[in-house]
């Protein structure tokens, strides 16, 4: 059931007695106090949003901390890695040129003759 006027309490304005400024001055005073409850709601709302906003960052904060870290340990990994890769491919590379390839010094140095030695000759008697 809808309340009637009959079955709603009185007004501020309706139970006061007007003062010495008139009618108008307890319907403004009215307002105010309704439209100060208004505010006070709208503040008590806003609050809560920020408290649940707070709470938000924190548990973000705390997600980019743990991402930060994973992602730093998976650039060490990264490094240390590839410097294996990088040092298994530079001794592959030493092993096959060792053992197929000639040595540049080789090829391009004519075979050396050693000095002939004086002959020996039994002195004659």
């Amino acid at each position: 059931m809808a309340k009637t006027p009959k079955d709603q309490p009185p007004t501020l304005a309706q139970t006061s007695t007007p003062p010495a400024g008139g009618y108008r001055q307890v319907v403004d005073q009215d307002f105010a106090i309704t439209m100060l409850m208004e505010i006070q709601k709208s503040v008590g709302a806003h609050d809560a949003t920020l408290t649940h906003v707070s709470k938000d960052v924190t548990d973000l904060k705390r997600v980019v901390g743990r991402l930060e870290k994973t992602i730093f340990a998976a650039a060490a990994v990264i490094a240390v890695v590839g410097g294996l890769v990088v040092w298994s491919v530079n001794t592959a590379k030493e092993v096959y040129l060792a053992t197929h390839v000639e040595h540049p010094a080789a090829i391009a140095a004519p075979p050396t003759v050693p000095p002939a030695l004086p002959e020996i000759r039994p002195k004659a008697q």
